[in-house]
């Protein structure tokens, strides 16, 4: 449970993040935006195995970008979409 809550308490401020980095009127993920969302992702893992973590990063930063094409409305995404996909790539990051 603590696990799960300090997940969503990451993904909450990676959410608050990237749509206050994304700005003004993009309508598409920047390179910026791609890195702040990476960067957001791996803070607080630093204990983890750094292989894994890039794995859950990027897979996380490909489904969030899917369904939210635009960074600063990705945080409209459900937070049971988020938990959902978190707990994918965590799986599939092997985490």
């Amino acid at each position: 449970m603590k696990k799960s809550l300090l997940t969503v308490s990451l993904l909450v401020a990676l959410a608050m993040s990237l749509n206050a980095c994304g700005g003004g009127s993009n309508s598409k993920w920047t390179a910026k935006d791609k890195e702040n969302a990476i960067n957001n992702c791996k803070f607080g893992r630093k204990t983890a195995d750094p292989a894994k973590v890039e794995v859950l990063c990027s897979c996380y930063l490909n489904k969030v970008m899917t369904l939210s094409p635009d960074p600063v409305k990705q945080g409209d995404i459900p937070m049971a979409e988020v938990t959902k996909l978190n707990a994918d790539c965590a799986k599939e990051a092997g985490l």
